[in-house]
């Protein structure tokens, strides 16, 4: 006998015990304990009770699963809920509305990977004549993603003010992300304002550049530099670039996040900017929205059955044609 389980044992010879039929509990393979029945009579059990016992104890094996796994579905559709009240939650951070910005008309749509998202957009409306515009990408997917991403987008809420330029603005964020982040997170970002004459003044924090095209679809040469992402440096050591760009009269610029340009197929190869620039310029009269969507609608196509493996946010800005005013002449 080992003494160190005798605490545990029970003296199956106490009293008048004289015959025991033990019988595993067994689930693939591994035995998860014993089923023991005692007698006082000598050669109280035969084959047909040993048979009848191992089938108890397989249906209590079958009962333990059945509990486990009714258990871990409780435990699933409770966690499915609260990501789908965070989901929620998230959704709400994001624009409920399209901004009315004379002159323009706006599209944005967002379609994370998993429950939540990483991805960021907003419009800001900084004063009367000013629109401040943020996309943005947040390293990785999941939880983890959208939180640092509600905290980014808080930050840029509570620094952006028409005295910062769009570089200032972005440099502020960086300072604060970098002292709190310590699960070496970053995010990628575009922060711009855009006045009522057209003008696009942004920020990159290694965000890809903005795709600008004409009234009829030729594609307008902007700034290639794209800076550095935020979060991981301290502000002596980031690079913002800082650039100014003019939408063309009923001309549209697009903002994109990885996931459009990166969404691959089943052979493993990205939608790419060339299929992203031809959708534009073959759709020039289409409303900011509707370009957003068709795009999606193209992803979609493209990817077939393959799954979406990053989240995907597209925002499109349209000049709006000016309606002149004619007076009519009167001839007497």
């Amino acid at each position: 006998t080992d003494e160190r389980w005798k605490d545990i044992y029970i003296d199956v010879m106490a009293g008048d015990m004289r015959s025991e039929l033990v019988v595993p509990l067994k689930r693939e393979k591994k035995v998860w304990g014993v089923l023991n029945v005692e007698s006082p009579e000598q050669g109280a059990f035969d084959k047909n009770d040993k048979l009848l016992l191992q089938t108890i104890a397989d249906q209590i094996m079958i009962a333990l699963r059945t509990a486990e796994e009714h258990e871990q579905i409780l435990s699933k559709e409770k966690l499915e809920g609260e990501l789908q009240v965070a989901r929620k939650i998230q959704e709400s951070i994001n624009p409920s509305v399209l901004p009315k910005f004379k002159g323009f008309d706006f599209g944005a749509r967002t379609i994370p990977a998993r429950a939540m998202g990483g991805d960021i957009y907003d419009f800001i409306e900084l004063d009367r004549d000013s629109l401040g515009i943020l996309i943005g990408d947040v390293v990785d997917k999941g939880i983890s993603a959208s939180i640092f991403m509600a905290i980014t987008k808080g930050l840029i809420r509570a620094l952006a003010t028409p005295d910062l330029s769009p570089k200032e603005v972005l440099l502020a964020v960086n300072r604060h992300l970098y002292e709190m982040n310590t699960a070496d997170m970053f995010v990628t970002m575009i922060y711009g304002v855009l006045n009522r004459d057209r003008i696009f003044t942004y920020a990159q924090g290694g965000q890809g550049f903005p795709l600008v095209f004409d009234k009829i679809g030729n594609q307008m040469q902007v700034p290639t530099k794209t800076g550095q992402a935020l979060g991981f440096l301290p502000n002596s050591k980031i690079t913002i670039d800082e650039h100014t760009i003019t939408i063309p009269a009923e001309g549209t610029m697009l903002l994109y996040t990885d996931g459009v340009t990166e969404a691959g197929n089943e052979q493993h190869v990205g939608f790419g900017i060339a299929r992203l620039e031809n959708l534009v310029q073959n759709n020039p009269d289409s409303s900011a929205q509707r370009l957003c969507k068709l795009i999606l609608k193209s992803i979609d196509d493209y990817r077939g059955n393959f799954s979406q493996s990053d989240d995907i946010t597209l925002m499109a800005i349209h000049s709006k044609k000016q309606m002149t005013n004619t007076k009519l002449k009167h001839v007497y």
